[in-house]
């Protein structure tokens, strides 16, 4: 494969418009997501 200017638009655009989801389960099952366990909230992030 090679990479060229186009090719490298064309993959930061596709990463840039994923939807991610990170999470942690504890030792209990519980999930755990970043904001949690950096004890934000939405709000404080939006």
């Amino acid at each position: 494969m090679s990479f060229n200017n186009e090719n490298d638009s064309f993959y930061k655009a596709l990463l840039n418009d994923m939807v991610t989801f990170g999470a942690v389960l504890d030792s209990s099952g519980n999930v755990n997501t970043p904001l949690i366990m950096g004890g934000l909230t939405l709000e404080e992030v939006k």
